[in-house]
């Protein structure tokens, strides 16, 4: 497993009880409308057992992500995934219970290494590398590296939708699965972060059209609602979390 070093410091004060006993309305500032400082990801604790993500169900929502993801690619020992802004591998972890190979990229080394930590943890070691790298700078991966990619809730800190598309489409192999959750909880942080301000278009439609701009070809549009669970596991998330799936391929080279 790739071992990241974190290039930033702790924000002081965030973690420890007091951080974490933070009330659900300072939490729910810094989590959508601060600036680009990024509180929450550079305490991990906190974004893994803070009230928000109890409130949020992270853990529920990964499980729903990974059946759609399971749903169209079949995982066989091959199969590579990258989950893209993975955090603290809440998504990158259940994907590799599920089979899968597991890239997660995250632009922050504290996130990062308590992904590490709990794939130790969990005897995942094997099925998983961690990058430390933004998301929306050029991905550090070969083209056609990957069969999958996917993410959780990383589209809100995306600035320039058409060019990590297009990076996606670039990393991904021909005939590869691209997960994409839209979350319209999302729009207003979405809009905010991006380099086109309140201009950017954050509906299901609108992500659609941008994604059949690049190599990629949408393929469905399933909503939250309308996944079926593969197992018995909880899957309750907030009314708020729950996405509109857009699921699309790269179709494969003509000969």
């Amino acid at each position: 497993m790739t071992k990241t070093r974190p290039d930033t410091a702790r924000t002081a004060g965030a973690s420890g009880p007091a951080g974490r006993s933070a009330s659900v309305s300072s939490i729910f500032f810094k989590y959508f409308f601060a600036p680009s400082t990024h509180t929450v990801y550079r305490d991990p604790e906190l974004y893994d057992d803070g009230v928000l993500s109890r409130l949020s169900r992270r853990d529920h929502l990964a499980r729903v992500v990974a059946d759609v993801v399971i749903e169209h690619h079949s995982p066989v020992p091959t199969v590579s995934a990258l989950d893209v802004g993975a955090g603290t591998g809440i998504l990158t972890l259940e994907l590799a219970r599920r089979g899968l190979t597991v890239v997660g990229l995250d632009k922050f080394g504290e996130a990062l290494e308590m992904l590490q930590t709990k794939a130790a943890r969990d005897g995942l070691d094997s099925l998983l590398h961690s990058v430390q790298a933004d998301m929306n700078d050029r991905l550090p991966f070969p083209p056609s590296s990957f069969d999958i990619v996917t993410s959780l809730r990383a589209n809100r800190y995306i600035t320039d939708l058409g060019h990590l598309l297009s990076e996606i489409a670039r990393v991904l192999r021909p005939g590869g699965l691209f997960v994409f959750p839209v979350f319209w909880v999302d729009a207003v942080s979405w809009r905010r972060r991006s380099e086109r301000g309140f201009r950017q278009e954050t509906s299901v439609r609108a992500v659609a059209e941008a994604i059949n701009a690049t190599a990629l070809r949408v393929v469905a549009k399933t909503p939250f609602s309308q996944v079926p669970a593969k197992d018995d596991q909880p899957r309750g998330v907030p009314f708020y979390y729950r996405p509109v799936f857009i699921i699309a391929t790269k179709p494969p080279a003509p000969n």
